[in-house]
């Protein structure tokens, strides 16, 4: 179910075909890569901040989450989630979402431009990857979402993708350490 306000009224909807991305066809997005310059992705910082930029964006320029103050409630409970992809001090995109099992919804984003919301959105992939993950739900088709590698599915077949098992525990979202190259002289020791 999602959330959607309208002037005066709250509903919640489910649509019939949910337009989802499997988070390692996101991984293979044109120019999703961070190497390319010197953006950062950053987690679970600065939440209240993300959904302000979210619902301040110009038409077009993304999502505006539709109950705010409930996102924030979630996030102090460790089930919403937001990236930020900065470069420098400056805030490329922002995508805000809820943790339901294996799958990932978006609920509010912002991008400069398109290119800043193709790299979050595979920044997002490869930590949700990282989590086993199966699917980002963007809900249902829209202009901003195009370029990315959309999969239509049906009702039924989103919530089969919700009762799967596993997903991410509740908690904040961190960046996991960099990996680093074994130690030569460890090695030694321990033979």
């Amino acid at each position: 179910m999602c959330f959607d306000a309208f002037p005066g009224l709250a509903a919640l909807w489910s649509p019939p075909r949910r337009a989802i991305v499997r988070p390692a066809d996101s991984l293979r997005l044109p120019g999703g890569g961070l190497e390319r310059g010197a953006a950062e992705a950053i987690l679970d910082r600065d939440f209240e901040r993300h959904l302000d930029l979210c619902d301040a964006q110009p038409v077009g320029a993304g999502r505006r989450p539709a109950f705010p103050a409930a996102l924030s409630e979630l996030f102090a409970h460790g089930l919403a989630h937001s990236l930020e992809l900065r470069d420098g001090a400056e805030t490329q995109a922002v995508i805000v979402g809820v943790a339901i099992g294996r799958v990932f919804t978006v609920e509010g984003f912002f991008a400069r431009d398109r290119a800043s919301f193709a790299r979050a959105v595979a920044a997002l992939a490869r930590h949700l990857a990282g989590l086993n993950f199966s699917a980002v739900d963007f809900r249902a088709p829209s202009p901003q979402i195009y370029g990315l590698p959309i999969e239509l599915i049906s009702r039924e077949g989103f919530l089969a993708l919700l009762a799967q098992p596993g997903g991410a525990r509740a908690g904040r979202w961190r960046k996991p350490a960099p990996e680093k190259a074994p130690d030569p002289m460890e090695r030694q020791r321990a033979a």
